[in-house]
């Protein structure tokens, strides 16, 4: 029997489309439900933020989830993962913060303040108390106005800068809050 390709029809012959089409970059809600995604051809974890670590020019992404913890309960684990590049051969960049619940609340409060005038250079504090290996800070750099909101993270004497704009700030403040409530409901003995 032979079929002739006129005879299908034409969404036959259309891919299938990705989970990615409803991930939208601009998008200010975290949806915790959401496992993974498809964005760029690659599954990303959860619904992420997108971000861009400074040098890179890759659009990044970061997962957040609530993890049990020994000595407190529960604990929010941060990630900001940096995609390979064409051509990369040093290890993959990004970085991780393994925050308290309090500590959650400190950076969700400073995100919010660089909200609130997200045009005025302003450095807002840091996350940690002073002396921890690794410091991060909440500031404001209005020069890239598409990306004003910056995590900026001292180790070893280095500094990474991430940048973020201002609805996915939005958004990394609304995953924050659902995943430390999480976070509070684990610490209290719940799932």
């Amino acid at each position: 029997m032979r079929i002739r390709l006129g005879t299908f029809p034409l969404f036959f012959l259309l891919p299938l489309p990705l989970q990615s089409a409803d991930w939208d970059p601009e998008d200010t809600t975290f949806d915790p439900t959401i496992e993974s995604i498809v964005v760029q051809g690659a599954t990303r974890i959860g619904d992420p933020t997108p971000f861009y670590k400074e040098g890179m020019g890759v659009q990044s992404y970061t997962t957040v989830e609530a993890k049990p913890d020994d000595n407190l309960g529960a604990m929010i684990w941060f990630s900001l993962i940096v995609p390979f590049v064409p051509g990369q051969t040093g290890p993959q960049e990004g970085a991780s913060m393994f925050l308290s619940i309090d500590q959650a609340e400190t950076l969700i409060k400073k995100l919010e303040t660089a909200l609130t005038s997200p045009d005025k250079e302003k450095t807002l504090g840091t996350i940690f108390p002073e002396g921890n290996y690794q410091q991060w800070t909440v500031k404001i750099d209005p020069s890239d106005s598409s990306l004003p909101i910056v995590l900026e993270m001292e180790m070893n004497e280095e500094t990474d800068r991430y940048h973020f704009g201002i609805n996915p700030t939005k958004k990394l403040i609304d995953s924050l809050k659902k995943v430390s409530a999480k976070a509070n409901e684990i610490a209290s003995g719940g799932n």
